[in-house]
């Protein structure tokens, strides 16, 4: 894989975003990253300090542009010249009276975009379940809150929790390193494309093998993910 290759990652100060915004400048990529508005110092800012290996900066490596998602023709300056794109952004507003219009909206959009394997693009849908493990947010991310609510007491994410636990029998987790290593797995392997689901190997299984099938390795278990999890919440004060 030519590492000088150009990646768009929309929303990119976003938690899963920026983690792999920063693995991508750290591989050699070119980033082109989506921010809703540039204006917004706190992202922009977030995104221009990133600091890689050896205490380099990203440098010329990374662009930002202003894409907002509820505007589709906004992201071609973006997308253009870009071998992959990663998208990552969601719209901030959801109005759905029930859960089950957005699980449904959720779905068809998959599907559609799916349905564009083979017609001159390859598509890979990671579906992640809860990601904990790290961030290089100032906060801790929602699904994070989710994954250690008993620790921090929190009993509003506590309760998302068990209601993931109650539909699901077992809520999928992974780490964000492996989550970031997947899609950068699927991206230098051209002969991968569908829809796969990342979770750590556990006794209930949700066909998360088949990335590993494929050749990616894991490299943190369910164990990893919650230690880790609760030293980054310790860090940024959800823990005392």
């Amino acid at each position: 894989m030519d590492k000088t290759v150009k990646v768009c990652v929309s929303g990119g100060a976003g938690y899963l975003a920026s983690f792999l915004v920063k693995q991508l400048l750290v591989r050699g990529y070119t980033v082109h990253a989506t921010l809703r508005t540039l204006g917004d110092a706190s992202k922009v800012g977030l995104l221009q300090g990133l600091q890689l290996d050896h205490h380099q900066a990203a440098g010329s490596r990374l662009k930002l542009f202003e894409a907002d998602i509820y505007r589709a023709d906004e992201f071609g300056a973006a997308i253009e010249g870009c071998e992959f794109v990663v998208h990552m952004a969601t719209p901030l507003q959801h109005y759905a009276h029930n859960s089950q219009d957005y699980i449904h909206s959720k779905t068809v959009a998959e599907k559609e975009v799916l349905s564009y394997n083979g017609k001159g693009i390859e598509v890979v849908s990671l579906a992640c379940g809860l990601v904990g493990g790290d961030t290089i947010q100032s906060s801790m991310a929602e699904s994070m809150g989710v994954l250690i609510s008993q620790a921090t007491n929190d009993g509003s994410s506590y309760k998302v929790l068990r209601v993931l636990e109650d539909l699901l029998a077992k809520v999928p987790i992974a780490h964000i390193q492996d989550v970031t290593e997947a899609h950068i797995f699927s991206m230098e392997n051209s002969h991968i494309n569908g829809r796969f689901i990342e979770d750590t190997r556990r006794e209930t299984s949700w066909g998360s093998r088949k990335l590993e099938d494929l050749g990616f390795q894991y490299k943190c278990d369910a164990e990893k993910i919650i230690e880790d999890s609760l030293l980054c919440a310790k860090r940024l004060g959800n823990i005392i």
